[in-house]
């Protein structure tokens, strides 16, 4: 019986340690709830302002893209049927890379403004954007150093993918 009463005795001393605990975190909940109610507002505007951003990053992004194509298509000098395939190219590569649309069609500005038509732009982006992602190196730079190599050793675009294996080697 002695046994039974001690068992009885600690497993009471044990709740009311545990009910002292929880009246303990009950009192200073509502400080806390306080505390972090302020957190996640200023959370919530953080995320809002970001989005906000974002949001006129897209709007403003997709106009200066439109922009950018009719710029390689003003530059390559060619009929106004590349326009759309231009435009399908950077598209496609925005969605299937890491890289954007709009990033897709500076790169193919640059490749305008070294002398390539739209059929040889087509040609050079996949190479060109996989090889800035293999070497993390700006895409600006791919294109030129490509541009050069293809202009000063008399190479076809269909060699890009060869050019830029031993250039990453």
């Amino acid at each position: 019986m002695t046994s039974e009463a001690n068992v009885r005795l600690r497993i009471g001393a044990d709740a009311s340690e545990g009910i002292k605990e929880i009246n303990k975190f009950s009192s200073g909940s509502a400080a806390q709830f306080g505390v972090i109610a302020t957190v996640a507002s200023k959370a919530f505007d953080t995320i809002l302002s970001a989005s906000k951003a974002a949001f006129k990053e897209i709007i403003v992004g997709g106009a200066s893209f439109e922009q950018k194509i009719k710029s390689v298509w003003a530059v390559t000098g060619e009929g106004k049927e590349v326009l759309s395939s231009l435009e399908k190219t950077a598209r496609d590569m925005g969605k299937s890379t890491v890289v954007s649309a709009s990033e897709a069609a500076d790169a193919m500005l640059n490749y305008a403004r070294a002398g390539f038509q739209a059929n040889d732009i087509t040609n050079l982006m996949r190479a060109s954007i996989d090889a800035s992602i293999a070497t993390s190196t700006d895409l600006s730079i791919i294109t030129d150093t490509v541009s050069n190599v293809i202009n000063q050793f008399g190479m076809e675009t269909t060699e890009a993918s060869r050019i830029l294996d031993v250039l990453t080697m």
